[in-house]
């Protein structure tokens, strides 16, 4: 998801929750990498909300 500051929250939330989906049940990691300071705090917390709603 290299892609990062180029999508909406909402695109970055369908993004991540569709890498989850496809990994399965504990098959994957939700990296940070590419979040440095200057990226929109609403950017981080749909990551962080693709996780806490994603179900496996």
């Amino acid at each position: 998801m290299s892609m990062i500051g180029k999508l909406t929250p909402e695109e970055i939330y369908r993004e991540c929750a569709q890498e989850m989906s496809d990994a399965g049940p504990g098959g994957y990691i939700l990296s940070t990498e590419q979040i440095t300071r200057k990226t929109p705090r609403e950017y981080v917390r749909a990551m962080v909300q693709a996780r806490d709603d994603f179900d496996g």
